[in-house]
């Protein structure tokens, strides 16, 4: 990977023959006068930006089948509802894929919703967090997750 910097604010990042440019500020919020050892990196990925950025490269498809489903759970402390679904996507064998993403605060129910067509409405995606029963261990090096706030069943 090569990184070229004009400036703090200003970078270029060439991988893969891909090139990124902008303002990190605009980016990630504004952390051009910031200690880079003191950037929040769940909260920068968490913007809109660079949920936008991430969108742009990488792409999930707008009508997915649910293949396999958990039941919901409801966290006592956040009161947040999350399910695990299982989907595929992709309109023939060879664009298909098959990934995991998480319900948040909408739930579907566990038998009735397999094998059915589900658009995406609205999705962000997060770090995969390394959990050791409740003990927080860090973020996994590789991944995202996506989670899935609106969803919509396609008849």
């Amino acid at each position: 990977m090569k990184n070229e910097t004009n400036n703090v604010a200003n970078q270029t990042v060439t991988a893969n023959n891909d090139t990124i440019s902008g303002n990190l500020s605009a980016v990630a919020g504004n952390v051009a006068n910031t200690d880079p050892s003191e950037v929040g990196i769940k909260d920068m990925f968490a913007s809109l930006k660079m949920q936008e950025a991430i969108r742009d490269y990488l792409h999930i498809p707008e009508v997915v089948i649910i293949k396999k489903l958990k039941s919901p759970y409801e966290n006592k402390d956040t009161k947040e509802i999350t399910q695990k679904l299982h989907v595929m996507g992709g309109t023939t064998i060879e664009d298909a894929i098959s990934f995991d993403v998480t319900l948040l605060n909408t739930t579907l129910d566990p038998v009735a919703a397999v094998n059915k067509k589900y658009r995406l409405i609205d999705y962000k995606f997060a770090l995969i967090a390394n959990m050791n029963g409740k003990d927080f261990g860090g973020y996994a090096a590789k991944g995202l997750k996506v989670v899935v706030t609106r969803l919509e069943e396609v008849k």
